[in-house]
């Protein structure tokens, strides 16, 4: 193993992405990392950097594959990718690692000198995380507001107990007590963050026979594997069992009920990583301790509220209408990131403003029109600017009528 002090850092730094699990099975990325891995492109395309991925691939195109990262040491359970200290400056990695091998070599490489930033908690480095306590309280509330009592729980991975799947799972026995919920470890089944694990876990929590009136999983595609389990098994949701997922995967949105899911600004991690290690080691700049993003409730049909947030949103006085709107988008998008987001809304908005002066809505119309060609082309669909439609329609109203602000 050899420090990246024998690879001085030029004008041109370059920057290597590990992952503790595949990236691809087979030819579908894993949609977890996808974004994130976008993020990173984007900010390096940015910031004129160099990026190594190292993208595993799974024997087969089965959600239960096991875990085979590429790594830069060569394995039976993972496949050898030479990106290490010997062609990078620094390196992002993202856990669980999901081995105490995987671990140990990183902590090595930290301690030899070379730049370390992790995506994701559990391991002992500079950190960007996901708010996970914020994420399962607001989805254990939410559902006690349904006045559902019974909550199951599909957690992650029993050996990431350190790091998200453990901080998630915590989390929920602690919003149990603090709801003054019953707390039946029968309700409580690893899914291993995969469809197929989902799918499994409900149907054990069906063979314990407990009652149960909703389910929260750590992620979206275990959620929606418990979903297919549960219209396998004649129940109806949200009527029998509402269904909260985490991260806001494009994949639970077009479920059948739309899954109400806690957003996670992936790509924004993703970019907001790649500027910190660039930002070290181009500027020196200290990588953070620790960096929490903030997770906010998507709301949908699956837990029993209706088929959008948009009759929620409302003006605040306060803040710039583009910043408004600004904020409503980023808590569904999946591959802008916040500079391009706020671009695009003060843009909507400039647009709004001069249509209402002239009385001529061609300028809004160009402006939507060119914001709905950008998302498409991105992975984001065009419903995301539902909100936006909605605060600009408060505008007028409370214009025409200065009562109702």
């Amino acid at each position: 193993m050899r420090s990246n002090l024998h690879y001085p850092v030029t004008s041109r730094p370059t920057i290597g992405v590990l992952a503790g699990w595949q990236f691809y099975r087979t030819a579908t990325n894993l949609s977890y990392l996808l974004p994130i891995y976008r993020g990173m492109s984007r900010a390096a395309q940015k910031l004129n950097c160099n990026l190594l991925l190292a993208c595993g691939i799974g024997p087969s195109a089965s959600p239960s594959d096991p875990y085979r990262p590429a790594w830069p040491v060569a394995a039976n359970d993972q496949d050898f990718v030479p990106v290490g200290p010997w062609n990078t400056h620094g390196l992002i990695v993202a856990a669980p690692l999901h081995s105490p091998e995987r671990a140990e070599y990183i902590q090595q490489l930290r301690a030899a000198g070379l730049p370390v930033l992790f995506i994701g908690s559990g391991e002992p480095g500079p950190t960007i995380m996901a708010n996970n306590t914020a994420g399962i309280m607001a989805a254990v509330q939410h559902l006690v507001g349904h006045g559902r009592r019974r909550i199951a729980f599909v957690a992650g991975s029993p050996d990431d107990l350190r790091g998200d799947s453990g901080r998630r799972l915590q989390t929920f026995r602690d919003a149990c007590a603090q709801f003054d919920l019953a707390l039946d470890e029968r309700l409580i089944v690893y899914g291993r963050h995969v469809y197929d694990g989902g799918f499994a876990a409900a149907q054990q929590i069906f063979a314990s026979r407990v009652d149960f009136d909703a389910l929260i999983a750590s992620n979206d595609e275990s959620a929606i594997g418990a979903m297919d389990a549960l219209k396998q098994a004649g129940l109806r949701i949200p009527e029998d069992v509402a269904v909260i997922g985490f991260d806001n995967r494009l994949e639970g949105a077009v479920q059948q009920p739309a899954l109400i899911s806690v957003h996670v600004p992936l790509f924004n991690m993703g970019y907001q990583a790649m500027e910190q290690m660039w930002q070290h080691l181009s500027l020196g700049v200290p990588l953070p301790d620790s960096i929490e993003a903030d997770a906010h409730l998507v709301i949908r049909q699956s837990c029993g509220c209706g088929k959008t947030t948009a009759g929620q949103v409302s003006l605040n006085a306060a803040q710039p209408l583009f910043r408004q709107i600004a904020e409503q988008i980023q808590k569904q998008v999946f591959d802008l990131s916040e500079e391009e987001t706020l671009a695009l809304c003060r843009n909507l908005s400039e647009a709004f403003e001069t249509s209402l002066e002239s009385g001529d809505p061609l300028a809004f119309r160009t402006a939507l029109k060119e914001v709905l060609q950008r998302t498409v082309k991105s992975q984001d669909g065009a419903h995301i600017w539902q909100d936006a439609i909605t605060l600009l329609g408060q505008s007028l109203k409370e214009r025409s009528d200065p009562s109702l602000g």
